[in-house]
Order: structure tokens, then sequence, then C-alpha cells
């Protein structure tokens, strides 16, 4: 809870709640809470442990692959937060930000690679089209590494905390779709030269230089 912006009165979506040990601590910090699962079984013991809350209408549970659900709500929430599944957890942040909700304070749970790779500076080994769509999108920083004993069962690689905060930028979510995609294309083979991984797009012919780039150069490391 530390990690998250003051939650209350706010509708909050968390993806993955597992058994609910975080869901709890926002109802009673008087949040409205939407849940993002997948398994049946979790499922089935959400629905018992949060039944007054249901109940009352403070908490919803929606049932199926956050990576598809969380796109299909007709409301928006004031926050989202989440233990992403590693293998969708990089797709469903860019999709996110793409999608028009890189106006809202987003803390997720993923594997400390992934969020290396979010926050990287410029001319580090990680650094890549992702870091620099996310880090134009929002405020990105590692609030704090998890080792894998902290969780049950504990898996194989070291966890990670991503805090994004909503930058003041002018840019929509049609620009952000489009800026991820030239990125891609730019980064998509750092030893050819930007000029060449432009061609791709169908604009080598009207390249010119920006900001001391030359588009002999290949893209950054």
């Amino acid at each position: 809870m530390d990690c998250l912006p003051p939650v209350e009165g706010r509708e909050v979506w968390e993806i993955g709640p597992g058994i609910g040990a975080l869901s709890r601590e926002l109802l009673d910090r008087s949040a409205r809470v939407t849940m993002f699962e997948i398994d049946r079984g979790f499922i089935a013991l959400l629905k018992e442990l949060f039944k007054a809350d249901i109940h009352n209408g403070s908490l919803r549970i929606v049932e199926g692959d956050a990576s598809k659900t969380l796109f299909s709500q007709p409301e928006r929430p004031g926050m989202i937060i989440g233990n992403l599944p590693y293998n969708v957890g990089s797709g469903i942040i860019s999709r996110l930000l793409t999608s028009g909700f890189h106006d809202l304070p987003m803390v997720f749970t993923l594997q400390k690679e992934v969020v290396e790779r979010i926050c990287a500076n410029p001319g580090t080994p990680r650094y890549g089209s992702f870091s620099v769509l996310a880090q134009y999108a929002m405020e990105c920083r590692n609030a704090g590494n998890i080792s894998p004993g902290s969780f049950y069962p504990a898996p194989e690689v070291s966890s990670a905390i991503l805090r994004m905060t909503p930058e003041k930028t002018s840019c929509g979510a049609r620009e952000l779709a489009i800026l991820d995609a030239v990125l891609r294309t730019l980064f998509h083979n750092r030893r050819k030269t930007l000029a060449n991984n432009i061609k791709k797009m169908g604009e080598g012919r009207r390249i010119k230089p920006a900001n001391g780039t030359s588009p002999g150069q290949p893209p950054p490391p």
C-alpha cells in the first residue's frame, strides 16, 4: 500500500487479485474495487470471501483474460494496479498506454527484468522502444524489488514494483499508438541505420536530421 497514491473514494481496477489481500486493504480505505481474474479457483474463493462487499456494490469481479476484459469495460477507473502475469505484462501495459489510460496512476508487480527495461536510461543495454514509449507517456520508476520468497509458490525470477505517474503531455491515445509503431520500427534491427529501418514505413526518402540525429546512424544501443 505504501507504493500507491491515495485510494479513498477512487474506483480501483486490480488485475490478478489472488486471494484478495490487497483488495481487502483497498476496501478498508474506502476504495471501490473491480477485480480482473481468470483463474476459476480464485474466482470462487473471492466470491465467498468478499460476499458482503459484492452485495453492497463496493466490489465487483470481472471474469476472464484481463488482456481482453480490461478494454471492454464501459467505464473508466481512477487507478489501475495489479500483479501482472509475466507472460503478458508488457503487452497489457503497452495497450493501456495506447488506449487512453496513460492519464491514470498505475502500479504493477512485474518481472524485475521488465521493470528495468521500462525504466532504463538511454545508452544502457535494456533501453529500447518500450522504454521510450513508457517514459514519454508517463513518469516510470522502480518502487522496489521483491524476492521470489515473498510469493507462494515462489517464482523462478525476481519481481519488482513499477509505479507509473501521469505526465502533463498533450498526446492522446492515437498519437501514442502511432509513436509505438514508429518506435518498434526504429528499434527493430539495432545493427541497421535509422534510415534503413525507417524505409520499412515507406518514408526513407523523406528523412531529415532532427535534434542532432543523423539518419545514417544506428538506433540507440
